[in-house]
């Protein structure tokens, strides 16, 4: 051992001082106040737009109870799964909202409705996502929107101007995705998380990583250059 301590002493002074930390760091994951942005490019096809959101999921261990093995079973990571909502500031790309764990099943219309996500949003705002987000009446309950890139039509194609909107969609939907491979490029997400690293932890890692992520250097280079 390294610094010649037991590893139930490391495990005490973690499991005080992650919370405590995640506490004091959470303050810089704020949602914003305003949509005021660039007016140029694909944004002026997007009014209103507050928020990018995505989910992501973290490798954990396979649990020993046979519910809870079902329960965290990710189909699309073919692992045991915590999957997390976030939601990113689309012009300057730092995390604006971070959902707690779900298990590595839940959908991501679960997740948007069970987050409290949906709580964040006023009328007139507007979201990005993905496909799988399918929550566009849970938004609109909000008065909000949701636009998401357009399905294929039955012949497999999409009109002009539909092509062209997926295109502006993307350009900027992408965005989370960078920002969420910043977040795992910390090397503790790197590897499963062991079974002794229990839920509220683990949310308050994913905390700390975010609010970590907000002091770097912006994602988005400005519009203007």
């Amino acid at each position: 051992m390294r610094f010649v301590i037991n590893q139930s002493t490391v495990s005490r002074t973690l499991n005080t001082w992650i919370p405590m930390l995640a506490r004091q760091l959470e303050q810089l994951i704020q949602w914003p106040q305003t949509t005021i942005g660039p007016s140029e490019g694909p944004y002026i096809h997007l009014p209103n737009t507050v928020g990018i959101i995505d989910g992501t999921e973290i490798f954990i261990e396979r649990p020993s109870h046979l519910t809870t093995q079902k329960a965290s079973w990710s189909d699309y990571k073919s692992h045991n799964t915590a999957k997390y909502l976030v939601s990113i500031d689309p012009f300057t790309g730092v995390f604006t909202f971070v959902s707690p764990g779900f298990s590595g099943n839940a959908s991501d219309r679960f997740t948007v409705e069970h987050s409290g996500f949906l709580d964040k949003l006023k009328p007139g705002q507007r979201i990005l996502a993905d496909r799988g987000f399918t929550a566009r009446d849970l938004l609109a309950r909000k008065q909000a929107f949701l636009t998401i890139p357009s399905f294929l039509r039955s012949t497999g194609k999409l009109s002009g101007e539909e092509a062209v909107q997926m295109r502006k969609i993307a350009s900027v939907r992408i965005r989370v995705e960078n920002a969420i491979k910043r977040l795992k490029d910390y090397k503790i997400f790197k590897n499963t998380q062991p079974n002794r690293v229990n839920k509220k932890i683990l949310d308050d890692m994913v905390i700390i990583a975010c609010a970590l992520c907000n002091l770097q250097p912006s994602l988005i280079k400005s519009e203007s250059t």
